[in-house]
């Protein structure tokens, strides 16, 4: 939190640099140590183009400082005890969280310990869902389950 204040301080300050000097020459150009009093329209095309680049840069820097939010309500791991691939599944789900910069704090489910009429215990294991839904597009599983596989 420390350092994201200081990115926004400092850009405010230099948001404010810029400003002073548009209020006190509104068609000059806005560069430190050179004095101008350039009239021309593309004088003002130049200080928007300074004010665009700015407010990209604090863009960047705001978002480079984005922290994903955690995965737990959203990503969820079936499985079952002795599922041989399961250890495979692991890997490559937490090499594309990696990959995405996303947390790997999803829920790992053991579909033996649901209760009987819990539809998750008709997938087959290892799943992924995401928000409730297979991430391959399988349809939810309807009673009678088949034995899990």
């Amino acid at each position: 939190m420390g350092q994201s204040s200081t990115c926004r301080e400092m850009m405010l300050s230099a948001w404010r640099q810029v400003s002073a000097q548009r209020i006190r020459a509104p068609n000059a150009i806005a560069t430190p140590g050179r004095a101008s009093n350039c009239t021309a329209p593309e004088c003002t095309l130049v200080f928007m183009g300074r004010v665009v680049i700015l407010l990209v840069l604090a863009t960047m820097v705001i978002n480079a400082q984005w922290q994903p939010p955690t995965l737990k309500a959203s990503l969820v791991f079936l499985t079952r005890d002795g599922c041989v691939n399961t250890p495979d599944m692991v890997n490559n789900l937490d090499d594309a969280l990696t990959a995405l910069e996303l947390p790997k704090d999803y829920q790992s489910i053991n579909i033996g310990t649901l209760p009987k009429n819990d539809p998750r215990i008709g997938y087959p294991t290892p799943t992924v869902l995401w928000k409730g839904k297979d991430i391959f597009g399988m349809a939810v599983p309807r009673p009678p389950y088949d034995v899990p596989s």
